[in-house]
């Protein structure tokens, strides 16, 4: 969970990439929005399995999703969330523009917590 954390917080601060996450946030849909978390998601199943870079015991949550990527996908999200709150980029009247600027910017979040997580040694 560490690994998650300090992977995702680089992953959204690089290149200030939550301050363009908002910008676009601003121009896609509710469902867009949706789809792109689902694609987060699926970026860290792909990279944590499929890669092959690391052989990784595979346990699962309600025996479908696998625990330790739904785990960070969850970090990375809450990750996005902190960093939003921290740089007061949060508009407490507009839920559905904050979710749509936590599901842009998860992309970058998901991609930096499932690199550090495969990095790490244990």
């Amino acid at each position: 969970m560490n690994k998650g954390i300090i992977g995702a917080f680089i992953g959204v601060v690089a290149h200030f990439g939550f301050i363009y996450g908002k910008a676009i946030a601003d121009l896609i849909t509710l469902p867009r929005a949706v789809l792109l978390l689902l694609f987060s998601y699926l970026l860290i199943v792909v990279l944590m399995y499929e890669t092959g870079y690391r052989e990784i015991k595979e346990k699962r949550l309600l025996r479908i999703l696998p625990k330790r990527a739904t785990l960070i996908f969850m970090t990375s999200v809450i990750v996005v969330m902190a960093i939003f709150f921290l740089f007061n980029m949060v508009n407490i009247r507009d839920p559905v523009g904050f979710f749509k600027q936590v599901a842009v910017t998860s992309v970058l979040a998901s991609l930096g917590a499932g690199t550090a997580d495969l990095l790490g040694k244990h």
